[in-house]
């Protein structure tokens, strides 16, 4: 389990939220609710398009919203997601429409919209950040990234669709390039599902104003982090 200096991790399943007392986790500032259920499940990810247990996160973030007024927190930081705006061919901004197209996507704005009338009413600060396309040490196998470093790194032969995609993050031969450019990538050997994200960029301007945030890790360097820590945990 991740920690960080200066902070006490008390593990709690989600659906266990509420049965937390203030005893065990002491008083807080701020609480940060990054879990959410039925993200990965398999190759065709049913957990996430099933509208039961979607809908069930919703709960849970209020749940949390509940714990962090019990813990005193002045602060509530939720993680969405750019699926909340659905498809779209610009870059997303803070006020991109919404416009959902899946139950993962719908279930994420509920929480976001909920969860700040219930900060509100419990006079806590509310953020959400809307979280786009990240990798690195520790991501799930599925994902994109982790699972095309891994394959790289076994030297298999990897079909793509045609890559035309605009994505942050999305350079597969530059990751192909980092851990072996003999490798031949199957470029448009793959056909585009009916759900393709064509475009995924955000306008980050808003965020580096207020926050002084920029970044620092560049992509081929991440890669190569990446690839580190899938060498030294797949022994």
């Amino acid at each position: 389990m991740l920690s960080a200096p200066g902070t006490t991790v008390i593990p709690c399943d989600l659906g266990n939220l509420r049965s937390l007392s203030t005893e065990q986790c002491g008083c807080c500032d701020a609480f940060y609710h990054f879990g959410w259920a039925g993200i990965w499940e398999s190759a065709q990810r049913p957990a996430r398009d099933d509208p039961a247990l979607q809908g069930r996160n919703i709960g849970y973030t209020l749940d949390a919203v509940e714990l962090a007024a019990r813990l005193g927190c002045g602060v509530f930081v939720g993680a969405g997601s750019h699926a909340e705006c659905g498809r779209t061919d610009s870059t997303l901004t803070p006020l991109t429409p919404t416009d959902p197209e899946s139950n993962y996507g719908i279930a994420k704005l509920a929480a976001s919209r909920l969860s700040r009338i219930a900060c509100r009413q419990r006079g806590i600060r509310h953020v959400w950040a809307r979280i786009l396309s990240t990798y690195g040490p520790g991501d799930h196998a599925q994902a994109m990234m982790m699972s095309c470093i891994r394959s790289l790194l076994r030297g298999e032969h990897m079909s793509f669709t045609k890559g035309e995609q605009r994505w942050d993050y999305l350079y597969i031969l530059a990751a192909r390039d980092v851990i072996n450019p003999a490798i031949e990538v199957g470029l448009g050997e793959l056909p585009y599902p009916s759900s393709q994200v064509m475009h995924l960029e955000a306008d980050i301007s808003a965020l580096v104003r207020d926050t002084g945030f920029e970044p620092t890790v560049p992509f081929e360097e991440g890669v190569r982090l990446t690839a580190n820590w899938l060498k030294e945990n797949s022994r």
